[in-house]
């Protein structure tokens, strides 16, 4: 079980560093999410530095799985915001899905490190 929780805890943290910097560096399409829910840049840029680092402790979490088990509960907290908020700005479809899809990766993060 060891195995699986390593390589997926690996997957799902480089899925979130991956959306992280592109937060960070306002690639063109966050810069139109960031727009399209009313968010200044330095906030969005916060909120991509919340994904970097809970996707680092995901990965982290492979060698001390404490701090796995605690970024992932982080990424748990930070994704239901965000279907929250998308929530409240009326933004429905595919943009609460992958928000909703990405909580999942993240709660399935945490049972699988928990359980190996």
């Amino acid at each position: 079980m060891e195995i699986v929780a390593n390589v997926y805890s690996l997957i799902v943290g480089v899925l979130f560093v991956a959306s992280g910097f592109q937060k960070l560096r306002l690639a063109p399409m966050a810069l139109q999410t960031a727009d399209s829910l009313g968010l200044p840049t330095d906030r969005f840029r916060l909120i991509g530095f919340l994904d970097a680092a809970g996707g680092g402790g995901l990965i982290l979490g492979i060698w001390i799985p404490q701090f796995g088990i605690a970024a992932g509960i982080c990424l748990v907290m930070l994704m239901a915001g965000s279907v929250g908020f998308r929530l409240r700005a009326k933004q429905t479809g595919p943009y609460v899905a992958m928000d909703a899809a990405f909580l999942g990766l993240a709660a399935l993060a945490v049972l699988v490190r928990a359980l190996a």
